[in-house]
């Protein structure tokens, strides 16, 4: 039956490659008068565009001649390359009752949300280590439509440190010398990425040491697989950083201390943002505003999740927590420190920390870069931090460019001065085809919504 199977993928790969597939009229194709966003100069351009089966064969300035090949002219349209939410966690959309509320709908799911919503790749941050590897490793975009998944597998933590609470096997770290194998064993999976915990300053949960740190930023640099740090202040900023981390995730909504943003650029310490899990849930707890990403959230979520909102009468632990002197000033620090970051050069990349409370799967990146442009971050810079930042830090060969999949989206050219306007898409391509998008449905929003699904790990 394997070998049937092999054979059977053989044959539609081989199809595919010959421009033989379901539509041979979409084997080959000119997209004329395409606006495109260069990420050197930032500029946007028109160019010519030539799609041969799932790959992009050439860009030009120049008309091409009319010489059978089909022609689209998108008039101006912007045609943006696949973009990738680089923090989610691939198990469905959190509510205040978490245990009870849960919308499970599995890594499928979540893909396939995220492409319906036009996103074309999602950076697990956590999650059960064999069952989002082997997925990642047995995805065929050829054969079926959803977004690309690249993964961490587990977090690297210390006994009872952050990420051991989710009943999820971590990784633990307790001292320098459990590093290595630690680190070994999981590197011969390939994780795209290698996460570690550090909350230096938490009153409740241990944290690794800078020491194990060290040897752990050393190993992933020596195996050249790119660390991402979990961090929960400033001081952990500059910790990571010095030691090496190549990422940190999470803003921190403090103040910034002068020296950080220098420290990063010269470190080449990017930032996956985050920001959209505070600002958002602070923008829902009183009323419910309304936003660009409604039609979109109405689709993909459980409706028992949206209907408890506003909280301020029906979470009283969790208004009291937003209204806290911790997250008072919270816009205005990230505001600040977000302009100073961006000043200096630091890489910013986007990513939304899906999973968590008003942060959906596939939705949830758009609300973190609305949240972006709202801190003073411009559409062009944002739209660079969810496309070729995340390339480069994951060594994608994506891009409108030759050699490039065929992953981008076309979207009004307004979207390069508003960012609201990623909900706006007006086709997704994957791997040079058009996503019937309604099909996507069917695991992105399943009939059942059982938080026991994700503890019994059942995954298509």
């Amino acid at each position: 039956m394997e070998l049937i199977w092999k054979l059977v993928l053989a044959l539609i790969l081989l199809l595919n490659y010959l421009g033989l597939g379901s539509d041979a009229s979409a084997a080959e194709r000119w997209f004329l008068n395409a606006s495109v966003l260069d990420p050197d100069s930032k500029g946007v351009t028109l160019k010519n565009v030539l799609i041969r089966g799932n790959e992009i064969i050439q860009v030009t300035e120049a008309i091409p001649v009319k010489d059978g090949i089909a022609q689209e002219d998108l008039a101006g349209d912007l045609m943006l390359p696949g973009m990738i939410d680089m923090h989610t966690h691939a198990w469905g959309n959190g509510s205040l009752t978490y245990n009870e509320g849960f919308q499970y709908i599995g890594i499928r799911g979540t893909l396939n949300a995220m492409l319906y919503a036009g996103v074309h790749g999602a950076l697990d941050l956590f999650g059960k280590e064999d069952q989002l590897l082997d997925y990642r490793d047995n995805q065929y975009p050829s054969m079926r439509d959803e977004a690309q998944l690249f993964a961490a597998g587990p977090c690297f933590t210390v006994t009872k440190g952050h990420c051991s609470e989710m009943g999820i096997k971590t990784r633990i770290i307790d001292s320098p010398e459990q590093v290595v194998p630690e680190v070994q064993e999981l590197a011969a999976k390939r994780p795209n990425v290698l996460k570690v915990v550090l909350e230096q300053d938490h009153p409740r949960k241990p944290t690794v040491s800078k020491e194990t740190l060290q040897v752990f930023l050393a190993e992933a640099k020596k195996l050249n697989i790119p660390s991402v740090v979990h961090v929960g202040s400033w001081e952990d900023v500059r910790t990571a950083s010095e030691l090496g981390a190549n990422s940190i995730t999470h803003l921190p909504f403090t103040p910034m201390p002068e020296d950080i943003p220098a420290l990063l650029k010269a470190n080449n310490t990017a930032i996956i943002t985050t920001v959209g899990v505070i600002l958002e849930t602070q923008r829902l707890f009183k009323e419910v505003p309304k936003s660009h990403t409604d039609k979109l959230t109405r689709t993909l979520v459980n409706p028992a999740i949206l209907e408890q909102f506003p909280v301020e009468k029906k979470s009283k632990g969790q208004v009291d927590w937003l209204k806290s002197e911790k997250w008072l000033h919270a816009k205005v620090n990230a505001t600040d420190s977000l302009a100073k970051l961006v000043a200096q050069g630091v890489t910013i990349i986007a990513g939304s920390d899906s999973a968590n409370l008003t942060m959906y799967q596939g939705v949830g990146l758009h609300t973190e870069l609305f949240h972006l442009q709202q801190l003073g971050m411009s559409a062009k810079d944002i739209l660079l931090s969810v496309t070729h930042e995340a390339y480069q830090f994951l060594g994608l060969n994506w891009g409108i460019k030759p050699g490039a999949k065929a992953n981008f989206i076309i979207l009004p050219i307004e979207v390069t001065e508003d960012i609201t306007k990623t909900v706006e898409f007006k086709r997704i391509y994957l791997e040079g085809r058009i996503v019937d998008r309604e099909k996507l449905l069917t695991y992105a929003t399943p009939n059942w919504w059982q938080y026991g699904k994700l503890i019994m790990g059942v995954e298509d």
